[in-house]
């Protein structure tokens, strides 16, 4: 038991009674510690559960839950309050108000508390802009239907689409399945992030009709008694993110039956496998890199890889007898501190939370960004906005916002759609404090300077999409002090693409630089510039960043200042665009670090660095390649 105990964090315990020899009561002191021991194993489960919940990665996981409770109507549905005898009925009467009430520009929500899930929740995440479905950690679900959910892309989709407003969400739970629990064909970037799900075939299977499954993300979670875990069948498992999974008694815990470029894995825990497992079975060419696999039982295969390009593997902790690798062997690397992902702060940091009190914009008169002005002026203490599910908002005019020393945020639910049509900044966020925006898809006009103008010393920006601005900006940043900056889990389009690489970019920090700046799964597509620093970064994590520039000269990253740092899995496709570089160092000698980054130019030739060289793993000297290469 104290065995038990202390692997869980848990204090001593025991203390357990001995009955004498000859004693004719001995059933007494046993009961007492049939007594300790059962508080003894609550205690042991508790800990267990906490550390469970406290997985989050840098997700917005948390900005959803802090919504519940608050003034939600037209934003928060709460499935329990639908008609239904079962929960999947419960659940998809929910979501037919929420698309009667806000074309699906909402979040299903289900309390914690003993749920019957008996039939297939089906949907054409194309025709309903992308559902959220939100779990409390304590609400259990038993699935007896042959699936929980099956995604489809539908109408407002095609293949090939990379349309984020498709992507389904389900977050939370402890689910219990016979067969097996999410099915998606055709879907581009889902996310999914329960607590747990035990039992079955095959938990999560990506499917490859006509159309991508790339971007996706897999996070915090446990899976226990599954054939396979997840499994990609599909054209692409391009640009995925796996971070902080364990794998319980499996015959393979992830099986990529297709392609993968900038596949990106971090603290993954594989425990009791079955007899011949195989923790990850890449069938075809992978790239990227898998950060701190851990293989806890003396037999097994860790990885299987099929294919001569295959990710490599940083900081493996695999038992004896266990076989780290069959097939075409990665390349691996051990304690190197600038190779380890799995330490950042984007892997192990929680998300962000919201503050108190939430006020919606609806309660303000005038056009959205006046609402969100006027909701900004009622806190003086700093809190949330929050802007209700709508199809779309019109945003006509910049919102001018002074911190003052708060904490602001604001957030809607990720499948809004926000039409911008003035020329100016969409946002101009000024002084002291932290601000943060959430949710949202938001399309700009090619014709505006750019989505933010901002000075605040702390910045988590995490949209579902920034669209247009292709003269201007995305973001860009003069921090007046030097604090946290956080960027995550969004894509920038046709942003920047317009103007001329050296006036334009993605995102640009100057002022007085970042303590911290964190860029986690964004993709930039149809771009100049995707990252300007102009000003020192003291602590930089770039992690599963991908680019599609498809412009003449376009940069990936534009360094001018010291950076101390890692660019992780960055992904650079550029077939047929000329003159384009990758980390442009020119007019700095500190530039971050790089691991496993992926150039490809098809015939046209590709800077993988101009200026100083950074440090590289795999290292290369080829500076100039026209294809893949590392």
């Amino acid at each position: 038991m104290q065995t038990l105990a202390d692997a869980a964090g848990v204090g001593s315990v025991g203390g357990y009674n001995t009955p004498a020899a000859g004693t004719t009561d001995w059933h007494v002191p046993l009961n007492e510690n049939f007594e300790r021991i059962d508080g003894d194993l609550a205690d042991i489960a508790s800990s267990i559960e906490t550390a469970l919940s406290g997985m989050n990665t840098l997700s917005n996981v948390d900005v959803w839950l802090s919504l519940i409770g608050s003034d939600t109507d037209r934003v928060v549905y709460d499935a329990t309050t639908y008609g239904g005898t079962t929960l999947a009925q419960q659940v998809q009467n929910a979501f037919s108000a929420a698309e009667t009430e806000t074309d699906g520009r909402a979040i299903v929500w289900v309390p914690a508390g003993d749920y019957n899930w008996d039939q297939t929740v089906t949907l054409a995440t194309g025709d309903v802009w992308g559902p959220m479905f939100l779990f409390d950690s304590d609400a259990m679900v038993e699935v007896t239907s042959n699936l929980a959910f099956d995604f489809k892309r539908g109408s407002n989709g095609f293949g090939l689409t990379n349309d984020t407003r498709t992507s389904p969400y389900v977050i939370g739970g402890e689910w219990s399945v016979t067969n097996g629990w999410i099915r998606a064909t055709d879907i581009y970037r889902g996310f999914v992030a329960p607590v747990r799900v035990s039992g079955g075939t095959i938990a999560v299977e990506v499917l490859n009709d006509d159309g991508f499954c790339e971007g996706w993300t897999f996070r915090d979670t446990v899976y226990d008694s599954f054939d396979t875990v997840i499994k990609f069948d599909a054209q692409s498992a391009d640009q995925s993110l796996l971070s902080n999974l364990t794998f319980r008694d499996f015959q393979t815990a992830v099986h990529i039956a297709s392609s993968g470029q900038n596949y990106t894995c971090a603290n993954l825990t594989f425990e009791n496998p079955r007899s011949g497992a195989v923790g990850m079975h890449f069938e075809s060419y992978t790239t990227g890199s898998i950060y701190h696999p851990i293989w806890s039982e003396s037999a097994g295969t860790v990885f299987r890889f099929d294919d001569t390009q295959r990710p490599s593997v940083i900081d493996p902790d695999v038992a004896d007898e266990a076989t780290l690798a069959t097939g075409y062997e990665p390349d691996v690397s051990s304690g190197v501190a600038w190779q380890q992902a799995h330490l950042s702060p984007v892997i192990n940091d929680g998300g962000p939370t919201l503050k108190s009190p939430v006020v919606r914009t609806d309660n303000y008169a005038g056009g959205l960004p006046a609402q969100v002005e006027a909701a900004a002026a009622d806190l003086p203490d700093g809190g949330t906005i929050l802007v209700p599910g709508s199809q779309s908002y019109d945003w006509g005019q910049t919102a001018n916002i002074s911190l003052g020393g708060r904490d602001i945020s604001l957030v809607m639910p990720p499948n809004v759609k926000v039409n911008i049509t003035n020329e100016s900044w969409a946002l101009d966020v000024s002084g002291h404090g932290r601000f943060g925006i959430y949710g949202g898809f938001w399309f700009g006009n090619d014709n505006s300077v750019g989505w933010i103008q901002t000075d605040v010393p702390n910045l988590d920006a995490s949209p579902s999409e920034v669209r247009g601005y292709g003269s201007g900006h995305g973001i860009k940043a003069t921090p007046r002090t030097k604090g946290t900056y956080r960027v995550y889990d969004l894509r920038f389009i046709h942003t920047t693409n317009d103007g001329a690489a050296s006036d334009v970019a993605c995102v640009e920090i100057g002022g007085e630089g970042c303590a911290q700046l964190f860029i986690s799964h964004v993709e930039t597509e149809n771009i100049k510039c995707g990252y300007r620093f102009t000003a020192s970064i003291d602590e930089f994590v770039g992690m599963r960043l991908s680019a599609h520039p498809w412009n003449d000269g376009a940069v990936f990253a534009d360094t001018d200042a010291s950076v101390s740092g890692t660019w992780f899995n960055s992904k650079w496709e550029a077939p047929g665009v000329t003159g384009s570089v990758v980390f442009d160092n020119s007019d700095t000698s500190d530039p971050a670090a790089v691991v496993e980054p992926w150039p490809w130019g098809g015939d046209q030739s590709i800077e993988l660095w101009r200026g100083t060289k950074p440090r590289l793993f795999p290292d290369t000297d080829t500076r100039v390649a026209s294809a893949f290469w590392l």
